[in-house]
C-alpha cells in the first residue's frame, strides 16, 4: 500500500487559501500585494484593469505624502530649541535610514505591489506539494500556523496605538502629523511583508516535517521505540513503493527549495536587505538617543518607554524573519540524518543511488537557500551578528559622543 495516500485532493487548495487569507488581505490593504490575486479574489480583465489603474493613482498619492513628510518634518522642527544638541552620528544615521525607508516604500508602492508572478510562484508550488503529499492532519498544522499569526496582530496593533498615542500626547501640535504618517506607513508595510514571509516559510517547514516523518517510517519500518530509534540495526531494503515514495519526496522537496530560493534571493530578498539595513540603523539610533537622553536628563519616562518599545518591536521583527528559516534548517538537518542512514554501506544499491541525489539536493538547500540575495545568512545567527554589531558601534559612538547641554 502506498505511503502517500491518494486521498481527496480538492480541499488542499481551499485549505491553503484559508491559511493565507488573513495575511494576503492585510498585505493588500497595506499596498504590498496585488489586488485582485487569484485564488483569493476573482475579477474580469476589465475589472482588473480599472482596479490596477486606481491603485496606481492611490499609490502615487501615497508616495508623494511619504516623500513630503520628512521634508515637512525637517522644516517644522528646524526652529525648535532642544535641551541637548543632537550628535552628528545620530543625524547621519537618521538621514541614511530615512533615505532607505523612503526609497523602499516608493519601490513597493509603485512597482512591487503590482507583481503577481512571485505570488503565483509560491502559491502554485505549495498547492502542488499539498495535492501530491498532503496528509489528512495537515489542516491541524496549518490551522495552528494561522492562529499564531493571528495572535501577533493584536500585539502589533497595541504597539502601534501606544506609539501613536505617545506622539499625540507629547507633541500636541501639527508637528505630530508627519511623524505619525511616516510611522504608520513604515510599520503597516513592514508588518504585512513580515507576516506573509512567516506564512510562506511556516507552511514550507510544516510540509518538510511531514516529508521527514515519511522518510523515518521508511527507515524504521515500524520496528521503533518511543524515541524513533531502530531497535535492531539491519540493512535497509527498499520496496518498489518505498523507492517511488523517496523519489517523489525528493521532487516535491525541490519545489519547496525553489520557493525558499525565490523568496530569499529574488525581489523580496532585495526588500529584505533594505528592511534589515534600516532596522540595524534604527536600532543604533534609538539606543544611542536613549543613552544620550538619559545622560542629560532630556527624556521623560514616556519617551524612554516608547524607545524601548521600538527597540523590542524591531528585535521581534528580526526574530520573525530568522525563526522560520531556522525551522526549515532544522527539518533539512533532520532529513539529512535519515538520508545518511539510508545511504549507509550494506543497504541495497538502489537505496544508495536514490539517496545520493537526495543528499546532494538537501545539502544545497541548507547551503544556499537561507541567504538574503546571496549577501546575508538569515537564520538565528543573524540576531547574534546584529547584537554584536550594535554593541561595537554603540561603544565607539558613546566613547566619542559630542552631546552637550544647550547653552541657556
Amino acid at each position: 500500500m502506498s505511503r502517500i495516500q491518494a486521498i481527496n485532493r480538492t480541499p488542499f487548495k481551499a485549505l491553503l487559501v484559508h491559511t493565507f487569507r488573513d495575511v494576503i488581505l492585510l498585505s493588500q490593504w497595506c499596498c504590498t500585494t496585488p489586488y485582485p490575486l487569484d485564488p483569493f479574489q476573482y475579477a474580469t480583465p476589465h475589472q482588473q484593469a480599472i482596479i490596477k489603474r486606481l491603485r496606481r493613482i492611490a499609490s502615487a498619492f501615497l508616495v508623494t505624502i511619504i516623500f513630503a513628510a520628512p521634508f515637512l518634518l525637517y522644516f517644522m522642527d528646524s526652529g525648535q530649541i532642544y535641551v541637548y544638541s543632537i550628535p552628528l552620528s545620530i543625524k547621519l544615521m537618521y538621514y541614511v535610514q530615512t533615505a532607505i525607508q523612503t526609497s523602499s516604500m516608493a519601490y513597493v508602492l509603485l512597482v512591487y505591489q503590482f507583481r503577481t508572478n512571485i505570488h503565483r510562484f509560491y502559491i502554485d508550488r505549495l498547492v502542488c506539494v499539498l495535492e501530491e503529499f498532503g496528509r489528512q492532519d495537515i489542516d491541524t498544522h496549518l490551522g495552528t500556523l494561522r492562529r499564531n499569526i493571528r495572535r501577533t496582530l493584536p500585539v502589533i496593533l497595541l504597539y502601534i496605538l501606544l506609539i501613536v498615542t505617545g506622539y499625540i500626547l507629547r507633541e500636541q501640535s501639527w508637528t505630530a502629523v508627519p511623524k505619525i504618517v511616516i510611522f504608520l506607513a513604515t510599520q503597516l508595510m513592514a508588518t504585512s511583508l513580515t507576516l506573509l514571509y512567516v506564512a510562506i516559510f511556516g507552511t514550507v517547514s510544516i510540509l518538510l516535517r511531514q516529508m521527514n516523518d515519511t522518510l523515518e517510517s521508511i527507515l524504521h519500518g515500524g520496528s521503533t521505540n518511543d524515541n524513533c530509534v531502530p531497535l535492531v540495526s539491519k540493512p535497509v531494503r527498499l520496496t518498489r513503493d518505498d523507492e517511488r515514495t523517496v523519489e517523489k519526496i525528493r521532487s516535491l522537496q525541490l519545489k519547496l527549495l525553489q520557493i525558499v530560493l525565490r523568496i530569499n534571493g529574488g525581489e523580496y530578498g532585495q526588500l529584505l536587505i533594505m528592511i534589515l539595513l534600516a532596522t540595524f540603523i534604527f536600532l543604533n539610533i534609538e539606543l544611542l538617543q536613549l543613552y544620550q537622553g538619559i545622560r542629560v536628563g532630556a527624556f521623560s519616562f514616556d519617551v524612554i518607554g516608547s524607545k524601548l518599545l521600538n527597540t523590542a518591536h524591531k528585535i521581534g521583527m528580526l526574530f520573525m524573519f530568522t525563526y522560520p528559516n531556522r525551522l526549515i534548517q532544522t527539518q533539512n538537518i533532520r532529513g539529512l540524518k535519515v538520508l545518511y542512514e539510508l545511504n549507509k554501506p550494506g543497504n541495497d544499491a538502489r537505496c544508495i543511488e536514490i539517496t545520493n541525489r537526495f543528499i546532494t539536493q538537501t545539502s544545497l538547500f541548507l547551503e544556499k537557500a537561507h541567504e538574503v540575495y546571496g549577501m546575508i545568512s538569515i537564520d538565528m545567527t543573524l540576531i547574534l551578528s546584529i547584537v554584536g554589531g550594535l554593541t561595537n558601534i554603540l561603544v565607539v559612538l558613546v566613547q566619542f559622543s559630542d552631546a552637550k547641554p544647550a547653552p541657556t
